[in-house]
């Protein structure tokens, strides 16, 4: 590609990951047969290069990253690699591994994959489709760091681990909890113990503070709002907006006479108007 689309598409992943992955350290639980697992994943300055595909002799990965955010990257210096185009066009599907249902693979060179031996595993959207994969390596005690980015079928890939049941974020080095960005609805089997490792766990009516059985995050939202009080309030929703429909009260976890349902906060079209109304979650 010409060097001027090369850099603009190069631009807009770099703010991809300044927004959602620098500097940050994720927390994944997952289930295998049965049982609990979780990894951290480490995002720093210089896992970003890598993920690009970009070829360069004059940038190390870290003056790389710096260079392009201050708009001072000498595009006669840097070139693409094999899989740099297929990386750039899907660099900004890492944040939908983040907020949606996710699998686990384990990365299997037997099945012809022997040029990408620095992966150990991966995480990808839950499809049998193609869809853009994150490879992973085992750094230490558990915590990986991204090493490339894929787009392909991913058991063509790898062997299957595990489903995603949890994600949580917070800035490495901090020693809180994460913050919850994916969930699965029903947790019931997460022990407390993990729990604990979490903040904004529970999905709630934001303006009655009750919690939401069995609903699961929107884009790291947990935040809810009824249909009812959308129409009371006289709020506009987006378009493709986020529901949930429930035979439940999820207020109340019981049955009810009617469907009930919600829209997560992520599709109201402004929350100003209702802003001074917003409850925090009941404990």
């Amino acid at each position: 590609m010409q060097k001027k689309t090369l850099l603009k598409k190069l631009n807009l992943a770099q703010k991809t990951y300044e927004n959602h992955f620098l500097g940050m350290e994720f927390l994944y639980v997952y289930e295998e047969k049965g049982k609990l697992k979780d990894f951290r994943l480490i995002f720093n300055l210089s896992h970003f290069k890598h993920l690009t595909g970009i070829i360069t002799e004059e940038y190390n990965p870290r003056n790389f990253y710096r260079a392009l955010k201050e708009n001072k990257i000498d595009t006669n210096y840097i070139f693409e690699g094999t899989f740099t185009s297929t990386k750039l066009n899907h660099f900004h599907e890492l944040t939908d591994i983040i907020y949606s249902p996710a699998i686990y693979y384990k990365f299997a060179p037997e099945k012809g994959n022997a040029n990408w031996l620095y992966i150990d595993s991966f995480i990808s959207k839950k499809t049998k489709r193609k869809s853009t994969i994150l490879g992973i390596t085992n750094e230490k005690n558990n915590k990986y760091s991204p090493s490339s980015l894929l787009y392909d079928t991913p058991e063509r890939k790898g062997t299957y681990k595990g489903k995603v049941l949890l994600i949580g974020v917070k800035r490495i080095g901090y020693k809180g909890e994460y913050n919850t960005v994916f969930r699965v609805s029903n947790i019931s089997n997460i022990t407390s113990e993990i729990k604990k490792k979490f903040k904004n766990l529970e999905n709630y009516n934001c303006l009655t503070g009750n919690i939401l059985h069995n609903f699961s995050h929107v884009k790291g939202e947990n935040r809810w709002i009824s249909k009812e009080d959308i129409k009371e309030n006289n709020l506009q929703i987006k378009e493709k907006s986020k529901y949930k429909i429930s035979t439940e009260n999820p207020e109340e976890n019981k049955l009810c006479s009617k469907l009930v349902i919600y829209y997560n906060l992520t599709s109201i079209e402004s929350i100003k108007e209702i802003e001074s109304k917003l409850v925090s979650i009941k404990k």
